[in-house]
């Protein structure tokens, strides 16, 4: 059918693994990454405690939330991915993380 999207799978050893990836997410919205090095038990436990996370309240993860350093939780509704077509927020919870940069 016309709205059969192939999800494309991208090597972590492919020297054109930035490109693939870059059209992956402009094109499909989604990719399966291989080579990543991760066990399958380490992957298991991740989806585990993400499982736990979002089982939480919404007072609970709320506390969670760094709206200063763009990190941890994030409520449904609360990002408009496309704000030029969307007259509501995303239909999605998240939970970002990242490194801390210091100040320069």
């Amino acid at each position: 059918a016309a709205h059969d999207v192939v999800i494309p799978t991208i090597r972590m050893d492919d020297p054109d693994a930035s490109s693939k990836l870059r059209h992956a997410c402009q094109h499909a919205g989604f990719f399966f990454l291989e080579g990543h090095g991760l066990e399958p038990a380490e992957i298991d436990a991740v989806f585990e405690q993400s499982k736990r996370l979002f089982a939480l309240s919404s007072q609970e993860k709320e506390t969670l939330s760094d709206k200063v350093m763009s990190r941890g939780y994030t409520k449904m509704s609360e990002e408009t991915l496309d704000p030029a077509v969307q007259t509501e927020g995303d239909t999605k919870e998240g939970y970002y993380i990242g490194c801390d940069i210091p100040p320069s």
